[in-house]
Formats: C-alpha cells, sequence, structure tokens
C-alpha cells in the first residue's frame, strides 16, 4: 500500500501460541504490547487467564503489525524546525509505536521467478504490477497467481540527518528508492539503504503430475 510521499507501507500477520514472551515475532506486536488484548483474540483465549503471559491460549493468537511512514516536526539543538517522516508501527496488541525517525522514503519490491529462475528471483516488482502478474507452472512448480510466485522482498529506506553538514560540491544528489535523482535540502545528508528478504514459506505446490 503506499502512503506518505509515495512511500510504501507494509503489513504483516501471523499466528503464535506462544504464552511467555512479548518480543516482537512471539507474543507482543511490534510495540511489545499483549495481543490477547484485541477484542477478536477474545474467544481465542477462552480460558481463565489464558490472555496472560505464561497461560497458552485455547487457540493460536493472530498478530497484526502495520509499517508506515507517519508525518512528524522536530526540532533541533539548534532550534531548526526540521519536517521529516517517522518509520511508525501499529500493532494489534494496543496503539502505535515510533521505531525510526528521519526516513524520507519507504520502498518495497517483490521478486519473483519465472521460467529461467530456478526458485531464486528473477525480477523485482511493485505490488501494482504483482497485482496485474498471472501464475503459472514453472521448474515443477505451481504458482496460481502473480503472489504465488514472491519468493523475496526488497526493503529500501532514504534515510536523512537531522542536523545540516557543509554542503561539498557533488555530493549532495543520490540515487532514490526507485532509481531517480533525489537532491535534499541543502546541507541535508541522505543515505539510501536496501536490503533483500528471502521469503521462508513461498506459496506453491509440486506438479506430480
Amino acid at each position: 500500500t503506499a502512503n506518505a510521499d509515495h512511500s510504501d507501507g507494509l503489513l504483516v500477520a501471523y499466528f503464535t501460541q506462544d504464552a511467555f514472551s512479548l518480543d516482537v515475532g512471539s507474543r507482543g506486536d511490534c510495540g511489545r504490547a499483549n495481543v490477547a488484548n484485541a477484542a477478536y483474540n477474545a474467544t481465542r483465549a477462552t480460558a481463565a487467564g489464558s490472555g496472560d503471559l505464561g497461560q497458552r491460549p485455547n487457540m493460536p493468537l493472530l498478530v497484526v503489525n502495520r509499517y508506515f511512514l507517519r508525518p512528524v516536526t522536530y526540532r533541533t539543538d539548534s532550534g531548526e524546525s526540521v519536517v521529516t517522516y517517522s518509520l511508525t508501527c501499529w500493532g494489534n496488541g494496543g496503539g502505535t509505536a515510533e521505531l525510526v525517525s528521519g526516513i524520507e522514503r519507504l520502498s518495497l519490491r517483490f521478486g519473483v521467478v519465472d521460467a529461467n529462475s530456478g526458485r531464486a528471483p528473477a525480477r523485482f516488482l511493485s505490488a501494482s504490477d504483482v497485482n496485474g502478474l498471472a501464475g503459472g507452472t514453472f521448474n515443477g512448480d505451481v504458482y496460481a497467481s502473480g503472489w504465488d510466485r514472491v519468493v523475496a522482498v526488497e526493503v529500501c529506506v532514504l534515510a536523512r540527518s537531522f542536523s545540516r553538514a557543509e554542503p561539498m560540491a557533488g555530493s549532495a544528489q543520490v540515487t532514490d528508492c526507485n532509481g531517480a535523482p533525489y537532491t535534499p535540502a541543502s546541507g541535508v545528508l541522505v543515505r539510501r539503504f536496501t536490503q533483500v528478504f528471502a521469503l521462508k514459506n513461498p506459496r506453491m505446490t509440486r506438479d506430480n503430475s
């Protein structure tokens, strides 16, 4: 999904029966809040106290984390107001948590397989392009839709400094997450960070015909 300044958002949902930890990826959401607090998890934690740590729920609890950029304004030590974005997460355990400030762009692209790539990504596409991608059978694996062909996610962020440095000739312009030139305000340092994550459970079935 798209949000602030043409950036992307990401929703991650999974089930857990963890009873002892509020670490992210266990019983807690991205703000380390207990997801048993969510109303729709009440019927899954029906036994007395099963919503509390140390007690297993009757059924796995749904964890939902939504990552997005939120506009924020900071004031530097010199008194300057800086308008930028903060990487923020909303979790279904309760409320939002600010993770990293000074993020100008967040971009997600999805690595898809094709007939010649085996199970490795052949190319990286936007979410809208994956929506329009057909499924198929490649190398004996059956992919029902374009999203089933996704085997990796590329995450790119554009991060900025809050304080201004002395501008240097030829060093201000950088390449943004879409490969386009990006020119920050005078004296502001901007860096692009990119990481590719492989999916451990890609959606596909084996063609045994």
